[in-house]
């Protein structure tokens, strides 16, 4: 069941994640709760959170296939009443997920691990990508989900930003991908894979994927598209990930998806969430892919 958690019950709880769309909170009976705002970044966060679930039960029905990697279960959900106590408190839906087992990654973990911690992590994570890939290569999705808001809400993002050079940059990349998607081997990917999204075990190795609300067929260089910018070991992710599929990884790509990256960064932390120091840092990176792009 999916409780109706006053105020002071929210605040009981330990919270296990904080971000745009809502709260993650640990219920300590091997479970947690996903409460989701409709509104806090780019998007709707119900449509969000019911993506989620059918992602969520898409790997459910896979799971047998996985060799590695493990997900959180669905448990309940539903729907939140804007007059309940979760509702007052500005919640719109909620999931009741089976708790992870691995801690999830930081970048402030990444930094304390050992150099064979570090090199562990990098190997799985690139075969937890090829994983995730394969399995729905062979096993697809029906109906296919649509494309994720990181491709196709381009031009919604204008609705979020005053500023013209964003909306120049936004119809440019939307432009880009329209032609990428026509030329690329698209595959069912996680949509956003940064630290936070990874369950890691004491040795490194990437255990399971959390957080399902962009997932979609997109370029297999999109799933790199938060390190790309700020963390040397993406090479060595890239290079082990063209080992193990056999799939050559586009320079192209690679900065289409990092500046489509840094625009989103940009606009939710400058106008969504006014989060002033990361904006600028988006906005330090954004010009430097675009030009790679032509722009």
């Amino acid at each position: 069941m999916v409780p109706d958690l006053d105020e002071a019950g929210v605040k009981a709880r330990p919270v296990l994640g904080q971000g745009v769309w809502g709260t993650v909170l640990d219920m300590q009976d091997a479970s947690v709760l996903k409460l989701t705002r409709r509104k806090g970044g780019i998007g709707d966060g119900v449509a969000k959170a019911k993506r989620e679930i059918a992602i969520l039960e898409a790997l459910e029905q896979r799971k047998q296939y996985f060799r590695a990697l493990s997900f959180p279960r669905l448990l309940a959900r539903r729907e939140i009443d804007p007059a309940s106590n979760l509702g007052r408190q500005g919640y719109a839906y909620a999931m009741r997920l089976s708790k992870m087992s691995a801690p999830f990654m930081s970048g402030r973990r990444f930094e304390s691990m050992t150099a064979a911690q570090k090199e562990r992590f990098v190997m799985s994570l690139a075969e937890a990508m090829a994983e995730f890939h394969d399995v729905f290569a062979a096993r697809p999705m029906e109906p296919l989900p649509a494309p994720s808001a990181r491709e196709t809400g381009l031009r919604e993002l204008k609705n979020y930003t005053p500023r013209q050079d964003d909306h120049a940059a936004a119809d440019f990349l939307a432009g880009k991908f329209k032609d990428a998607f026509s030329r690329a081997s698209l595959v069912f990917g996680h949509g956003d894979l940064n630290f936070g999204n990874m369950a890691v075990a004491e040795d490194g190795a990437v255990e399971g994927f959390i957080d399902f609300a962009e997932t979609s067929y997109t370029l297999p260089e999109a799933e790199l598209s938060h390190f790309l910018t700020e963390q040397d070991f993406t090479k060595d992710v890239i290079a082990r990930y063209e080992r193990v599929t056999g799939q050559k990884l586009q320079e192209e790509f690679l900065n289409l998806s990092a500046a489509s990256n840094a625009l989103f960064g940009a606009v939710i932390c400058e106008f969504c969430t006014n989060e002033k120091e990361e904006a600028a840092q988006c906005r330090l990176w954004l010009p430097r892919h675009l030009a790679e792009l032509g722009y």
